[in-house]
């Protein structure tokens, strides 16, 4: 059950506890993988749960440890798809244990329906969370964390322990949490996203290099003058801070536009 999906199962009752404890009562969770139904059942004992899990024998699993009258909806199929149908529910808070392998299109999918969500309680693995939250000049700062936090507030809360799983899988695990902010987008929003992939792109290479390289750019009359005049040019992408790459996008983002699929964002 679970093995062909990448899927390790949480057993650790402290962890379920502390995992269950984050959960606003008074907002319906939307829960990506019931696996064994570790969370789904507790979860139900406070609020409505609408369950989304591609494995039909985990779905079996957990229905047998939810009493006849639950709270619980099965959605069964792949999430990625049956995402459309988030809006038609209303407000909703997510927790999921994913399998790691789809955590950056699982964020992807939050940030297209962050206008319905109060929150996401996700477990991800620890290297992937210091992705999000690490800044300039950390060793995993990334322009996947750029574009997750330009949309939401990122906390890391606590670690997990492999052996908390089953099959006890070989790296180590983290629960984060992200909270919708409201603070604006920068302006032209695909210009600036690709603007930091392509800065990222360009590791190690002053960005009066990597920008005008970029094949994720379009860049129009007056882009390199622009550039190369800005005093962030002899600079490389991970030493800018997020509110830098807003900085030097307000001066940039007349002279380019984004050359990259929207399903790319951020990557």
């Amino acid at each position: 059950m679970g093995a062909k999906w990448g899927q390790v199962f949480l057993h650790d009752q402290n962890i379920i506890h502390k995992l269950v404890s984050l959960v606003d009562p008074t907002i319906q969770v939307v829960e990506i993988g019931c696996g064994e139904g570790c969370l789904t059942r507790p979860i139900s004992q406070i609020t409505t749960v609408h369950s989304f899990e591609i494995d039909t024998a985990c779905v079996d699993a957990t229905c047998r440890q939810l009493p006849l009258l639950s709270r619980v909806h099965f959605w069964v199929g792949d999430v990625m798809a049956l995402s459309q149908h988030w809006p038609s529910l209303g407000r909703f808070q997510v927790v999921a244990n994913i399998p790691y392998y789809i955590s950056a299109p699982i964020l992807k999918l939050l940030v297209q329906y962050h206008d319905f969500l109060h929150s996401a309680v996700i477990m991800v693995q620890t290297e992937f969370a210091y992705k999000l939250i690490q800044g300039a000049n950390q060793p995993f700062y990334s322009s996947l964390g750029v574009y997750i936090r330009s949309y939401f507030d990122v906390s890391l809360l606590f670690h997990v322990s492999p052996n908390s799983f089953s099959p006890v899988p070989k790296v180590g695990s983290s629960v984060i949490r992200l909270t919708p902010h409201q603070r604006p987008l920068p302006i032209a929003p695909e210009a600036f996203f690709a603007m930091v992939r392509s800065g990222f792109w360009g590791r190690r290479k002053p960005l009066s290099s990597a920008l005008i390289k970029s094949p994720y750019l379009i860049r129009g009359a007056g882009f390199k003058s622009a550039l190369i005049n800005h005093p962030y040019a002899i600079r490389r992408g991970e030493m800018l801070t997020d509110e830098e790459w807003r900085e030097l996008h307000n001066v940039l983002h007349p002279h380019m536009t984004s050359q990259l699929p929207p399903s790319t964002m951020g990557s």
